[in-house]
């Protein structure tokens, strides 16, 4: 679930993300068992997380620090449907994810994304180039 009022991220395991959340305290929680660090610098610290089921459906989650505190947040379905490696993707597989994508969001925010709120945004893409579809909020 995705709280329009705070953007704050529920997972169905109960665990919350809120925006600005401090990097000490993903590291201490439930969600940081199993992460991946993927980038880290000075300014920004990437991980990816276990996927995790929000409001019914599995998503792959990564998350994004900046000094310290979350700026971005990335979904992504995770489906056999969707293809389960590079051997079996294909373009209209990740277009399909997209729409899912756009189609879970309008039914949680009430509308098609992209959607602007006080505390950031929620966007859907699909990049041909990296050849992957996903949602990001991103806090203000």
């Amino acid at each position: 679930m995705i709280d329009t009022t705070t953007g704050e991220i529920k997972l169905d395991c109960g665990v919350r993300i809120p925006p600005l959340w401090m990097e000490d305290a993903f590291q201490s929680s439930l969600l940081a068992s199993g992460a991946v660090s993927l980038v880290g610098n000075a300014e920004f610290h990437t991980f990816r997380a276990e996927p995790a089921l929000i409001s019914g459906s599995l998503f792959a989650i990564g998350l994004t620090f900046r000094a310290g505190l979350l700026c971005k947040l990335g979904l992504t379905l995770m489906h056999d449907d969707y293809g389960t490696s590079w051997d079996d993707w294909s373009e209209a597989k990740e277009l399909q994810r997209k729409a899912d994508h756009d189609a879970w969001l309008t039914s949680l925010l009430g509308g098609p994304p992209p959607h602007t709120f006080p505390w950031g945004k929620v966007t859907s893409s699909y990049d041909p180039k990296g050849g992957c579809s996903s949602i990001l909020l991103s806090y203000l």
